[in-house]
């Protein structure tokens, strides 16, 4: 007879069961294992919490030998903010030189006051530090001169690598002659001037060729010369040679009387103006590369480097074609000759005119102007305004700090000129000019 399964099924679980109570030892053993294994899970919740409780405790206390780094990082925002504020002070401890007391600057840089320094080589080599030109601090006797400039101009602060690079007075005075005496040629004229055109009729505009600070002109003049009327170029064109004058008339200046306008021609050192033209030559084309501008005198190697086109194998020299428009193209033999012919047609103009350097716009702007207005029959502005960012929004546009410390810079002054080159230069420079406008030649023969 067939078994009924749920009989079946319970006289099994019986026996085993049975057989378990046969077999006390089997039991006790599972037992223990269970109560091992509380232990283990109790012992390690036990050491999660100590080494918990320990974290916390040093999170709450600055840990000794790491940094004085003082957080854990418990949250990434945490983290980044504690590595910000450790990066913070070990920056300010660095750049800390002798005075604890520290401003911000504006772009999140570190405003430092300048110690007083035993040597002009005694300065901080971080790109991001800026100096204050605090007037109660001590500066080197041979940059107090160029200081004074810029605290002039309104410049409070300037960053260490441009500090480090600041012509001292012995430099400047190598290039220009006394620091202290700008030059302004032409004052004799301004009488005549006056007594020829009255008082509402008279303008005053800026002439130079390209490169030479015309824009930063216009800008004095808007902003410190009052009583006369300004232009913002001669209204023959402030680029134009001087034979255009009655002969030509600017776009939107054709109605100016050209007789009643005062040109103030700017000049400047034939050099750095060449150097200057290399970067942008404007309407200005000559054979030029890399390494090899501005070239002067033509070498053997000039025709292998330069096509036939662009420098012909008959010339001597670099010659330059300037392309003031599309009637009015004219050819010098090269940038020396250029610069020479161009500033010695407005030296022998028979009208009023003045000439200065734009060396002296930089360094002595307030002085330059005063001259200008007195000329002119206006009044100089008695809060003398300079504007330190760049005048034009063309070209390099150098600012009023990097102009400055560009115009001592003896290195870039002969950069790429040969040794051929800087004996064209002396002989073809009119040297009249040169010594009228205190241009040093001395420096050029090496």
């Amino acid at each position: 007879m067939r078994e009924d399964p749920l009989e079946s099924s319970t006289r099994s679980v019986v026996s085993v069961r049975s057989r378990e109570r046969r077999k006390p030892g089997l039991t006790n053993a599972r037992n223990r294992t269970s109560r091992c294994m509380t232990g283990l899970l109790v012992g390690l919740a036990g050491l999660m919490l100590l080494s918990l409780t320990q974290m916390v405790r040093l999170h709450r206390e600055p840990l000794v030998g790491m940094g004085g780094l003082s957080s854990l990082p418990w949250s990434n925002g945490e983290w980044k903010l504690g590595q910000q504020q450790q990066q913070q002070q070990q920056q300010q401890q660095r750049h800390r030189i002798g005075d604890d007391n520290h401003t911000a600057h504006n772009n999140d840089q570190t405003a430092l006051r300048l110690p007083r320094l035993a040597s002009p080589n005694t300065t901080t080599n971080h790109s991001d530090t800026m100096i204050v030109l605090d007037q109660q601090l001590s500066f080197p006797e041979d940059k107090r001169v160029i200081l004074e400039v810029l605290r002039a101009a309104g410049v409070t602060s300037i960053q260490a690598p441009s500090w480090e690079l600041l012509p001292d007075t012995r430099t400047l005075t190598t290039l220009y002659g006394p620091i202290d005496q700008p030059i302004v040629l032409g004052l004799e004229t301004c009488q005549a001037f006056r007594d020829a055109i009255p008082q509402a009729e008279r303008y005053v505009a800026p002439a130079g060729m390209f490169n030479t600070g015309t824009n930063a002109l216009e800008r004095h003049l808007t902003n410190n010369v009052f009583g006369v009327q300004k232009a913002w170029q001669v209204p023959w064109g402030k680029h134009r040679t001087e034979s255009k004058r009655l002969h030509h008339a600017a776009v939107s200046l054709e109605g100016i009387n050209q007789t009643a306008v005062l040109p103030i021609v700017v000049i400047r050192d034939p050099f750095f103006w060449m150097q200057s033209m290399c970067k942008h030559p404007y309407a200005a084309k000559w054979a030029r590369g890399a390494q090899r501008c501005p070239g002067l005198k033509t070498l053997p190697r000039d025709f292998r480097r330069f096509s036939a086109d662009k420098l012909p194998r008959n010339q001597t020299s670099f010659r330059v074609k300037v392309i003031f428009s599309a009637t009015d193209v004219q050819f010098w033999d090269s940038l020396v000759h250029l610069w020479s012919r161009w500033y010695r047609d407005y030296w022998e103009a028979p009208y009023p005119r003045l000439m200065i350097r734009f060396e002296d716009l930089l360094l002595h702007s307030d002085d330059i102007v005063q001259s200008i207005a007195e000329c002119v029959g206006g009044t100089a502005n008695r809060n003398h305004v300079v504007e330190t960012g760049t005048s034009k929004n063309h070209g390099s546009g150098a600012d009023f700090v990097k102009a400055v410390i560009k115009t001592g810079d003896l290195g870039m002054r002969l950069k790429h000129l040969t040794q051929p080159d800087l004996h064209y230069a002396t002989e073809h420079l009119d040297a009249e000019l040169m010594q009228a406008f205190r241009y040093n030649l001395s420096t050029v023969n090496r």
